[in-house]
């Protein structure tokens, strides 16, 4: 794809414009795209070209739609744009983390998403355990007020109506 200086210039100029409100996908790919022309072509450095293609991704987040940059970003071309002077690290875009990063990061990325979900596992367990044993107990007092109304000696001899009864459900106490 040739790209011409004025049509890079314009989008650029366009792009760093805070008068442009609204930000579509389709501008956004072709901002890219201008930005990755340009970073491989050798004419311009490629840092200014890579920091453009990471402040649109951002852009895209805050609008919510990398995913329809999805394709693009995951190009070859884009890649090595972002690779240009890092011999030892080679970065990918990774769709499900929604950024650009390298095998070691991706695998510390992926940990924490595990590590994030076992965790959120743990503590809806946690809830369930606490509302199970909440409704047991409701379910014990129950039985125990229920068997006090019923047979008085066996509900005041069974252990663990005296138990709930410690515990402040004393039945009919207030009315001595």
């Amino acid at each position: 794809m040739a790209y011409t200086l004025k049509k890079m210039t314009v989008v650029a100029l366009l792009l760093a414009s805070p008068a442009i409100a609204e930000i579509s996908a389709a501008n956004l790919k072709e901002a890219v795209s201008q930005a990755t022309a340009a970073c491989l072509s050798g004419t311009q450095p490629a840092f200014p070209q890579k920091s453009k293609i990471r402040e649109l991704l951002k852009q895209a987040k805050e609008k919510d739609i990398v995913g329809e940059l999805d394709d693009m970003l995951a190009s070859d071309e884009v890649s090595e744009c972002l690779n240009l002077g890092m011999p030892n690290t080679e970065f990918v875009w990774r769709s499900d983390a929604e950024q650009f990063l390298s095998d070691r990061s991706y695998q510390g990325w992926l940990r924490q998403q595990t590590e994030a979900a076992l965790e959120a596992a743990r503590e809806e367990q946690k809830r369930r355990e606490a509302a199970k044993q909440i409704e047991l107990a409701n379910r014990v007092v129950y039985a125990c007020r229920k068997l006090e109304n019923r047979d008085p000696v066996a509900a005041y001899t069974n252990e663990i109506c005296i138990d709930v009864f410690r515990e402040g459900d004393l039945p009919n106490w207030d009315n001595n």
